[in-house]
């Protein structure tokens, strides 16, 4: 069971770390655009335009909110190996 519990951690972890690695991506994007450059977010079928900084700072908000639960995940991971050794022993 804690075996199963620290393989599902672990997939969350690398889901996250690919949405980080995107995010950074988008980032490095927004940064070579110039100012007042149009910038547009897919909402449903639907490209709206958004302002630059305001996408600028939901990329940061995403950013910071992923490498949270990548931290998360790893001190999940780390009270995982600690329960499995105890377990084990």
């Amino acid at each position: 069971q804690l075996e199963a519990m620290q393989h599902n951690v672990l997939n969350k972890r690398q889901q996250f770390l690919s949405q980080l690695q995107e995010n950074e991506l988008v980032k490095a994007e927004l940064d070579l655009l110039d100012d007042g450059a149009p910038v547009y977010k897919l909402i449903g079928p639907v490209l709206m335009r958004q302002d630059t900084d305001e996408a600028k700072q939901n990329v940061d908000k995403r950013l910071e909110f992923i490498r949270d639960e990548i931290l998360g995940c790893d001190r999940k991971v780390e009270e995982n190996k600690g329960k499995m050794q105890t377990v084990g022993e």
